[in-house]
């Protein structure tokens, strides 16, 4: 995947990622025909982290995409990485309605201290 804007006839991929052939990081967001005049801004902050601003007449949304990393990485990663999260979600215009989507790595199932318990 390119980082950047990759525009079409009626649509248009904005993405942040490594050109790597593992696929492994990195996150888009489609936007498709009407809405493409309301995109404001696209802020890479890394191949885990992306937001896009869109501005309508009403209203200001930035949407963040995130990737986190699994909950097998070492503890100093995850938290460099929520740390990142935080300090741009912070940097985000106050009256902008901020949306958190993507890959969060959540786990499904009970937990060990449950497995015994019915």
């Amino acid at each position: 995947m390119e980082s950047g804007i990759q525009k079409f006839d009626d649509f248009a991929l904005f993405s942040s990622g490594l050109e790597s052939k593992k696929h492994e990081f990195g996150c888009s967001f489609y936007v498709n025909g009407e809405f493409l005049k309301y995109v404001k801004d696209l802020k890479i902050i890394n191949e885990r982290i992306c937001c896009l601003r869109s501005k309508t007449k009403r209203f200001s949304y930035t949407l963040i995409n995130v990737h986190a990393p699994a909950n097998k990485n070492m503890e100093e990663i995850k938290e460099e990485f929520c740390n990142l999260l935080e300090q741009n979600i912070n940097q985000i215009a106050s009256w902008d309605i901020k949306v958190i989507l993507g890959d969060v790595n959540a786990k499904v199932g009970k937990e060990s201290t449950y497995k015994n318990w019915q």
